[in-house]
């Protein structure tokens, strides 16, 4: 393939290798753009520039080390104004009640996405902390990793049926398999344990977090991160300080939203589990704050906190905010 750039007549390769140093991709993207009389892009260029083995740095020398490992920099981003986010369902604990209204209220406002940020699965047969001393009658609750992984499966089923994509971000529970494991191993694991190995509506990804994008160019940073803390959304208005964006944070079972001292929203969405079905948190008293049910949802645009007890009729049915 030859490229005419004013009188020469060079290989493609041999123009990115005259050019790349002096321009940027965008820049050279233009110009071959005209050689061609074809619409060649930015990315097209950087492809076909790495391809080529011509790297630089961003201030425009040659990279003469080779970056060997891969970069962490490609989070799943969705794009759109009507997003439902389910956070930390802990199947086979989770509130069906609660999440039965949820999905009610995607339909009726049309929401066909829905983010599960971390925790779908609560592989509480995996943990690693001192089982419970049973009485006489009870049987162990905890079960076979497999009936989890069923119920996990099958509250997806219930998703799949309402939303067009499912996504799955990963929490600290979804860790316990790969700690009872000690090895390494994909998301890919995950999909084939719960059976969607090839639907391409269910989406796994291997971050904590997920990025969407809406139409006024609003960024909303759906979190499970590693820090909690027992003052309501403080994890949640830190975070989004920190990342200059619009935060909700789960993971802490908190609920509430505020403003940051960087004037971004922040909010704790809560948990679409069932507290009391949790026998570490029912059996033995703590001073650690009662757990909160809640979730969050994007509605053109708008974010709209939910829970199961604040209600409002003149809200979205009902919902409060």
């Amino acid at each position: 393939m030859v490229v005419r750039l004013g009188d020469s007549s060079l290989s493609l390769t041999d123009h990115l290798k005259e050019l790349y140093l002096g321009h940027t991709d965008a820049e050279i993207a233009v110009l071959l753009t005209k050689a061609l009389d074809d619409d060649v892009t930015p990315g097209a260029v950087t492809r076909k520039r790495q391809n080529e083995k011509l790297f630089k740095t961003r201030h425009g020398v040659p990279q003469v080390f080779t970056q060997e490992r891969k970069r962490y920099n490609d989070p799943p981003v969705i794009r759109g104004d009507d997003v439902l986010v389910m956070a930390d369902v802990h199947a086979p604990f989770h509130n069906a009640e609660f999440c039965s209204e949820l999905v009610d209220l995607a339909k009726y406002v049309k929401i066909k996405t829905v983010i599960l940020a971390g925790d779908l699965l609560d592989f509480a047969a995996l943990s690693s902390f001192t089982p419970n001393m049973l009485d006489e009658v009870e049987t162990d609750d905890t079960g076979l990793v497999s009936d989890e992984i069923v119920a996990a499966a099958s509250f997806c089923d219930v998703l799949l049926d309402n939303f067009d994509t499912v996504l799955m971000t990963l929490g600290n529970h979804e860790e316990r398999i790969t700690r009872r494991l000690a090895v390494q191993t994909r998301v890919t694991l995950l999909r084939h344990l719960l059976g969607y190995r090839r639907e391409e509506r269910f989406q796994i990804s291997p971050y904590y977090y997920a990025i969407i994008k809406t139409s006024d160019g609003q960024v909303w940073r759906i979190t499970h991160p590693k820090n909690y803390s027992v003052i309501p959304v403080r994890v949640a208005a830190r975070l989004a300080d920190k990342y200059g964006q619009n935060v909700v944070a789960a993971h802490g079972h908190d609920w509430g939203e505020t403003i940051s001292t960087s004037g971004h929203y922040a909010a704790a969405c809560g948990m679409c589990a069932d507290g009391e079905l949790f026998e570490y948190t029912q059996l033995r008293d703590s001073v650690s704050p009662f757990m909160q049910s809640g979730a969050f949802a994007l509605v053109h645009g708008q974010p709209l906190l939910l829970h199961p007890e604040r209600r409002n009729p003149v809200m979205v049915k009902g919902w409060y905010r």
